[in-house]
């Protein structure tokens, strides 16, 4: 909420649907790539997808959702292309397995809407 008294979500709802804000057709494969290698206590989340209205607020909103916290977030836009990559924690660790797979259905249900 904000102030407490607007939903978030309703507002950027309004705003995603708005024929000023409808996006052009997509250009860009989206694809969620995880990496439990290159970071002694991060799990790396890459993100590749369209740039959207509102994309960094549901993409954080998923994984604040299954209980991970972003630790590092390193976004960059290039055109239409969004290139996020985040470092995240789950309790403090790496992201299991079973909880990358759940993440990565949910988000790419986000990042092709």
């Amino acid at each position: 909420m904000i102030a407490g008294t607007v939903e978030l979500d309703q507002l950027l709802k309004g705003k995603m649907t708005s024929v000023l804000f409808r996006q052009k057709k997509a250009v860009v494969q989206p694809t969620v790539h995880f990496d439990n290698e290159f970071s002694e206590r991060c799990t790396i989340l890459e993100i590749l997808t369209q740039d959207a209205f509102g994309l960094l607020y549901r993409i954080g909103s998923i994984i604040s959702s299954h209980d991970c916290n972003i630790e590092v977030a390193l976004i960059t836009t290039e055109g239409q292309r969004a290139i996020d990559v985040f470092y995240i924690t789950q309790r403090g660790n790496k992201v299991s397995s079973e909880v990358e797979a759940r993440l990565e259905q949910d988000l790419m249900k986000v990042i092709t809407e």
